[in-house]
């Protein structure tokens, strides 16, 4: 991943944190899925995407686990001309927990 996403991931992360956008996960039919709303974190376009959830999976020893942590991939969908159509922006967020 290059310097530039790292750093869209951390501004998506911040809207989350502050309130402007809302990211949360629920059980869809395919598995886990991640919902994100909110602005696009270069251009500012209002996103509603629902992405699958791809999970990060540690060894385990005994004992049921909690539901491991995931993360979603979203990208910007405007009609920004720019590098040969929309803003280009790619995003990562990692959830915790169990689905709401």
């Amino acid at each position: 991943m290059s310097d530039v996403d790292r750093g869209l991931d951390e501004i998506a992360e911040g809207l989350v944190r502050e309130g402007a956008a809302r990211l949360h996960s629920r059980l869809a039919d395919y598995g886990r899925a991640a919902r994100y709303d909110g602005p696009c974190p270069r251009c500012g376009h209002s996103l509603s995407q629902t992405r699958p959830v791809s999970l990060i999976v540690f060894g385990m020893r005994g004992g049921a686990a909690a539901e491991p942590p995931g993360y979603a991939d979203f990208a910007c969908d405007c009609g920004l001309e720019a590098a040969g159509g929309g803003c280009g922006a790619t995003f990562s967020l990692e959830l915790d927990g169990e689905p709401a």
